[in-house]
């Protein structure tokens, strides 16, 4: 294909890629490691490819030692690999003498190529190894392998499976799969909670090579392979491994095997050119800032990261670091998905944001019991919520019996995909069996006073404080029950006669300024006793994205308020005050604020995100994809409106010119998005 033509393709596809293939050549210590991921399996991976790290797989889950609540594990590295000449060390007794030259993580197909050579004969041996995991079959991960010897002689390579820890092997392959896999197992996890299958398949492009039995040490299994090789010749070895966890099938190994027969049926080639073809079709909905370089990198890290941390596929929903780690939040669902994730996958992949929805209706039944057993009507959906819906908190923590307030965002989710897909099968099946759940749950808890209705004994997204009264609890409970009762008209179903009441009553703390602030008026309180020393999560959500209605100049006093106080360092809440800013025509906040996020809590080298400023734990995918929100909604002033989707007036951030979407979609069909500063954004459509 000539250059012309390839240009024409992505011209005519609407793909604009990422450009961006990150390189690294110097590995410290301490320096983090790449994440590749779909939403189903996630690896993070060494400098040197072929030593098992860290590995995760949808539905794999534990005990957690600390507490025996369900959490993630690491579960089977398919890729681990050793190589021999003859009767010499092999690469990994060679140890400090393995040289990594590079590792290319190329964001606009989610490859990661990695570059190594280590002693070997009479010079040093050169491997060149790919891998990706594959968004075409979710299960299946791939890697090849170009390695290039140095010497003739009796080249042995040894393929592995490595374990992560705590867990058994409970199966291993019956002898009557020997002529179509290689390797195929099955772990029980710490607990015995879940199984998890593998099965591998390789091709070596060598006539003569010689397969040996199956070795087993403790939890980990290997294949070992020999030939003859001249000095010189390049080997290719490819290796297509299916994980399948006891969520997805009651006998995983067995599926992983017919899984990987499948992959092998298709080859990698093929393999790998749907993966790209996936991943071209999610940049079309790239976000493409004019005026901010910086911005633009760290939005396609947004892009790449949440679409390597979510898939239609799934029955986890997902966590807020998605796939590139177990042990923070234990791989555990929180409002961090209804309310930071599901809005951005509206708009640029309805089917996977349907995953989330589908997450909270298959689990409706587990929040209504839960509700019965706290006291309350409807259903009470849980703060952390495990692989099945059930409750997942640690029982050694607060937010597990006062943090209620992910039930209103679940309802917020739900309805904000009604609006934006218009699909009212759905809308009718699954959506509004939630939103009046929720509703009935949201009018169980309140109590009369001469100020209005109030909302006792909760905890607001500020965590680690009861409050009485919090002005986003209060906010969202009431924003939920008119939502129960639009729903209900719009479907021709029957509203409780209370939901409006209620809303139509329930109190808003607001009071005075504090003396000496330069503010005239008074701000929305965070709670009942006022305020905090310093911004919190709650008061970054007073205007976007709920659009709550209040008064408008209060919004703007309590906004210039908060932004005069010490920055709170968990970004999440940041995001959405930048939000806030575009609402308020505040341009030069957002861009302070944007810029904040940047420098505090952005790791530059791999382009993860960082829950907290200073941590080392990265790619927190709740901060990249309510990042995308952001700019796509509350920059745009684009919101889930059908009779008016471009609401308010773009509000960029300073030096920012312009905003374009390639590819959105609304109720179904596909819009190029286009927002210049000051002015309403246009949609037009695309093929």
């Amino acid at each position: 294909m000539t250059l012309l033509n390839m240009v024409l393709v992505l011209i005519l596809a609407g793909s604009v890629p990422a450009q961006d293939v990150i390189t690294v050549t110097s590995f410290p210590d301490g320096q983090d490691v790449p994440y590749l991921g779909n939403g189903i399996i996630g690896y993070r991976v060494k400098p040197n490819p072929f030593v098992s790290w860290k590995a995760v797989a949808s539905g794999f889950t534990s005990d957690d030692e600390n507490g025996g609540w369900e959490t993630l594990a690491y579960g089977p590295y398919p890729f681990a690999m050793d190589f021999t000449l003859d009767d010499e060390a092999s690469m990994v007794e060679r140890g400090g003498d393995v040289w990594v030259r590079s590792q290319s993580l190329d964001m606009n197909n989610g490859e990661l190529t990695t570059v190594l050579d280590w002693p070997m004969g009479d010079g040093r041996a050169t491997a060149e190894v790919l891998q990706f995991i594959s968004r075409t079959t979710p299960v299946v991960s791939c890697q090849q392998v170009r390695l290039t010897v140095p010497s003739s002689g009796e080249l042995t390579i040894i393929s592995g499976v490595a374990s992560g820890p705590g867990n058994e092997i409970v199966a291993d392959m019956p002898k009557s799969h020997n002529r179509i896999t290689h390797m195929m197992l099955e772990y029980a996890s710490a607990g015995n909670r879940s199984q998890c299958g593998v099965s591998v398949r390789l091709h070596i492009d060598n006539e003569n090579v010689k397969q040996h039995p199956l070795t087993e040490d403790g939890p980990n299994t290997s294949r070992t392979f020999t030939m003859q090789v001249d000095a010189g010749q390049t080997v290719t070895i490819q290796t297509l491994a299916a994980t399948v966890t006891s969520l997805y099938h009651p006998e995983p190994m067995l599926e992983a095997c017919r899984l990987a027969n499948w992959a092998h049926s298709q080859g990698f080639e093929q393999l790998r050119e749907k993966n790209r073809h996936a991943w071209t079709d999610i940049w079309k909905s790239r976000v493409i800032v004019t005026g901010d370089p910086a911005a633009q990198e760290y939005l396609d890290a947004c892009l790449f990261y949440t679409f390597s941390s979510v898939h239609p596929a799934g029955r986890t929903s997902m966590a807020p670091f998605g796939v590139s780690q177990a042990k923070n939040y234990f791989g555990h669902v929180f409002w961090d998905t209804d309310t930071y994730t599901t809005p951005a996958l509206l708009l640029i992949s309805p089917e996977t944001a349907k995953m989330t929805i589908d997450y909270r209706c298959r689990n409706l039944e587990q929040a209504r019991k839960r509700a019965a057993i706290f006291g309350f009507n409807g259903a009470l959906y849980p703060w952390e919520s495990g692989t099945r819906g059930e409750e997942a908190t640690p029982s050694t923590v607060d937010t597990g019996w006062l943090q209620q307030h992910v039930n209103m965002c679940v309802a917020i989710a739900a309805w904000q995909y009604w609006r934006a897909t218009g699909d009212e099968d759905y809308a009718r099946s699954c959506v509004w069996p939630i939103v009046p759940g929720v509703a009935y749950y949201g009018v169980s808890p309140v109590h009369y006073t001469d100020r209005g209705y109030g909302i006792r004994d909760m905890m607001s997204s500020h965590e680690g404080m009861k409050l009485h009264n919090s002005t986003y609890v209060n906010g969202i409970a009431a924003e939920t029950l008119r939502i129960a009762d639009r729903l209900a008209d719009q479907l021709d179903k029957q509203p409780n006669p209370r939901w409006l009441a209620v809303a139509e009553r329930i109190f808003i703390p607001t009071g005075p300024v504090p003396a000496g602030s330069g503010i005239d008026g008074d701000i929305l309180y965070m709670h009942d006793e006022g305020w905090v020393d310093s911004a919190n999560v709650d008061m970054y959500m007073i205007g976007f994205p709920f659009d709550l209605p209040f008064e408008r100049d209060l919004l703007r006093r309590t906004y210039d308020f908060y932004l005069t106080l010490p920055m709170d360092v968990l970004s999440m809440g940041v995001v959405f005050f930048i939000g806030d800013g575009a609402f308020l025509g505040d341009r030069v906040g957002q861009r302070e604020l944007f810029d904040r996020t940047l420098r505090d809590k952005y790791e530059p080298l791999w382009r993860m995100g960082s829950e907290y400023t200073g941590t080392d734990t990265t790619c927190f995918v709740t901060t990249m994809a309510g990042m995308l929100q952001t700019a796509m909604m509350g920059m745009t002033g684009l919101r889930f409106e059908p009779e008016d989707w471009t609401k308010y007036p773009a509000c960029l951030p300073e030096g920012w010119e312009k905003i374009e979407v390639g590819r959105i979609y609304l109720q179904g069909k596909p819009y190029r998005l286009v927002a210049v500063h000051g002015q309403e954004a246009t949609l037009t459509p695309v093929e």
